[in-house]
């Protein structure tokens, strides 16, 4: 049994409050927060250990609620279908590393083959990582989103990260499926990518699949992009819109109303935009990503207006053009959006534990709640920046190892490197 240690800095950002406590105080007591500010203090034993942050602020794990650690090392998506499942599971369970080395303590993996592997070896203790909620596979419709037209229909059912599924009662067999593979939540897309944005899936088929999940205990995130299908998602009932591109104000007023979440994710886009042509990612698809960055954070900001609840997410799956330690660079792109900085982190921190149904027990620093918890060098309130590089990290009482993450050393993928990997 672990002693209590007390955690003392400067500033506290506990993920409730409208301003941070000045100073912060945080006592733990094994993988839980036995108490925090003036009580932490007065509750800590006379023989407590300390440990003192001097010009530091704490602030809760971060949590990246749309993701897939998924091992991608190409951006052709051809080869996320193709690459070797061996290979794929080392390189996610690396990632999943790097990530929790980067202050990320939990995540929700929107649709990955290895993803549940991963979520137990990680549970067991067996490889380092963030806890993990998964949707095992997404369930898209025959010719829909995730269904790589281009490639053998059979192949992408054996190899693809997606069910597809078309009818209201294939769509409800399907669900159940995922639930019989170990799903934690459905994910389903209502529309294309944002270079269509085409509505999929009829009324019928939505609401076959929100009733089939919501009946078996679990929430429907669904990617929809596009004033009609987003509007298609929420009339039928999903718990959070992931995308969310082409937002209008009628279905902004409607989500703020029903407690639907927006999980942006707008960091991808911005670096398909802006590095994607050093990566040897084709120039017309990096001018669709800038337009789709552009959509998306015009969404953003009618969401924030309304008082939609807004959660963090990054869509990251492994991709060279965005390393884990720069995940927390989306913060900014919200920042941009019209969100101030506490707002911001509170979107990565106690709202996207919501999004998850996770809120009683972690995204905030309040007693009875799980140790997820960093400590950044300054105050992210006058430079949000800061928060990539925390200077400790916490998991359930647990502190990581700031090199946990960093075999092999990081280095810029060779032209060459990234040539080979994609043949």
């Amino acid at each position: 049994m672990t002693s209590p240690v007390l955690y003392l800095a400067d500033a506290l950002i506990d993920g409730t409050r409208s301003v941070p406590q000045r100073p912060g105080a945080v006592l733990v007591d094994g993988e839980r927060i036995a108490a925090v500010g003036e009580q932490a203090r007065a509750a800590a034993p006379a023989r407590v250990h300390v440990v003192e942050l001097a010009g530091c602020t704490l602030l809760p794990g971060l949590i990246d609620a749309h993701l897939h650690l998924d091992g991608w090392r190409s951006l052709n998506r051809t080869d996320w279908v193709l690459m070797d499942d061996g290979l794929r599971a080392i390189d996610a369970a690396h990632d999943a590393a790097r990530m929790l080395a980067a202050g990320f303590t939990s995540v929700r993996d929107m649709g990955s083959v290895a993803a549940v592997s991963l979520r137990e070896a990680v549970r067991a203790g067996e490889v380092p990582g963030p806890r993990m909620q998964v949707a095992v596979k997404g369930i898209y419709q025959t010719g829909g989103q995730g269904d790589r037209a281009w490639l053998p229909l059979d192949m992408v059912r054996a190899r693809e990260s997606c069910r597809l599924a078309d009818g209201p009662d294939d769509c409800r067999r399907a669900v159940r499926e995922m639930v019989r593979a170990g799903a934690d939540v459905i994910k389903i897309a209502a529309s294309g990518g944002p270079r269509s944005m085409v509505p999929h899936f009829s009324p019928e088929e939505l609401a076959a699949l929100v009733d089939e999940a919501h009946r078996m205990g679990l929430r429907v995130a669904c990617h929809a992009l596009g004033a009609v299908a987003i509007r298609n998602a929420v009339d039928a009932g999903v718990d959070s819109v992931e995308h969310g591109y082409g937002l209008d104000a009628a279905t902004a007023e409607l989500m703020a109303q029903r407690g639907t979440f927006l999980v942006c994710d707008l960091l991808m886009r911005e670096r398909y935009a802006t590095r994607g042509p050093a990566f040897r990612y084709p120039q017309a698809e990096a001018d669709a990503a800038a337009r789709a960055l552009e959509t998306g954070m015009a969404s953003l900001r009618l969401a924030h207006e309304a008082g939609v609840r807004v959660a963090f997410g990054t869509d990251y799956g492994g991709q060279p053009i965005l390393p884990p330690n720069e995940l927390a660079d989306g913060l900014r792109l919200m920042i941009e959006a019209g969100f101030s900085a506490l707002e911001a982190i509170r979107a990565a921190t106690a709202t996207a534990a919501a999004v998850m149904g996770w809120e009683d027990r972690l995204g905030t620093l309040q007693a009875g709640r799980l140790a997820d918890m960093i400590a950044v060098s300054a105050d992210p309130l006058m430079d949000l920046h800061i928060v990539r590089r925390p200077v400790l990290v916490m998991q359930g009482g647990r502190l990581i190892p700031p090199d946990i993450g960093t075999w092999p050393r990081e280095a810029p993928v060779p032209s060459a490197a990234l040539t080979a990997r994609e043949r």
